[in-house]
């Protein structure tokens, strides 16, 4: 997964099973909503996400618990604070995080909205795919606005037809 910060805009970008479906979340920081794209070999889809809401593809989770945690440690030259993240729905977890790189809203694009700091290493639920993400470069470089816009071969769906394409593409 890349993840990708600019001004008021986070994106995530996922491809897999060489090339034959992309998944891109683009996170408006600003109002907290999330557009998902979705490519399975030809087929482009789009849905955009209300405020607030999860993006596609993520579980909702009820009482949602995320507590800091004493412990420190580096990743990446960039000091990190240890947090427990669980919910009824998930065992409880180790999650890291960074104060050092100043993003308002970060994780708009994960189940963790609520946590302030830029996540460096996690485990989420994408549909019925565990995955355990750590970052393994972090870089500063100048990207083109036009990353951020949906071009017009996306077909505009429900977030149920998008839910319903994730489980299809992760059974």
């Amino acid at each position: 997964m890349i993840v990708i910060f600019a001004g008021n805009f986070a994106m995530n970008r996922i491809e897999g099973f060489f090339g034959q479906f992309s998944l891109i979340y683009i996170g408006n920081l600003k109002n907290e909503s999330v557009i998902t794209l979705l490519r399975i070999f030809d087929k482009k889809y789009v849905y955009y996400g209300k405020k607030g809401e999860l993006p596609c593809g993520f579980k909702e989770t009820t009482n949602l618990s995320i507590t800091e945690t004493d412990a420190k440690k580096d990743i990446l030259g960039y000091s990190s604070n240890e947090w427990l993240i669980s919910s009824d729905s998930i065992p409880e977890f180790k999650a890291w995080s960074t104060s050092e790189i100043k993003i308002k809203n970060p994780n708009v694009t994960t189940p963790y909205k609520d946590l302030g700091e830029v996540l460096l290493e996690f485990n989420t639920q994408l549909s019925l795919l565990d995955m355990n993400l750590t970052a393994s470069s972090i870089e500063e470089k100048m990207i083109s606005w036009e990353s951020f816009k949906v071009s017009d071969d996306y077909q505009e769906r429900s977030k149920e037809f998008m839910e319903r394409k994730f489980r299809e593409l992760f059974k």
